[in-house]
């Protein structure tokens, strides 16, 4: 099992790993189309259309089952 410090340091480099490739990782701005509530809520229709969507919602908890993980947001 890994120390605070070590995930803190293992964090730490993947930080400067995304600035290095330009990338900010704390953006003003995200890409989101739709709420998760609202993709809950018309995940049927949105399902049948097969169209790709940008979803924004915060993950509460995650709980792995395996070789799956099921999240509570």
């Amino acid at each position: 099992m890994s120390s605070i410090d070590e995930i803190r340091d293992g964090r730490i480099k993947k930080l400067e790993l995304l600035k290095k490739a330009g990338i900010n990782p704390y953006p003003a701005n995200s890409k989101r189309e739709l709420f998760l509530q609202e993709a809950v809520a018309s995940f049927d229709s949105l399902e049948k259309s097969g169209e790709m969507k940008w979803i924004a919602g915060r993950v509460m908890s995650l709980r792995g089952q395996g070789a799956i993980i099921f999240t509570t947001a």
